[in-house]
């Protein structure tokens, strides 16, 4: 796979995996699981917003 394709890949990855596993601590655990904005801030590589 070209090294191109790869990093699309790698960076595009990470957000999927963070809502995949928040949405099954949501059906299994409980409908108060917090949002993970943290998380996701941190698989784009930006600073994620504290809530208000």
């Amino acid at each position: 796979m070209p090294c191109e394709i790869a990093a699309i890949i790698d960076r595009h990855s990470r957000t999927p995996v963070v809502l995949g596993a928040f949405h099954r601590r949501l059906l299994t655990e409980s409908k108060r699981t917090p949002f993970p904005a943290a998380e996701i801030g941190r698989a784009w590589g930006t600073v994620a917003a504290a809530p208000h």
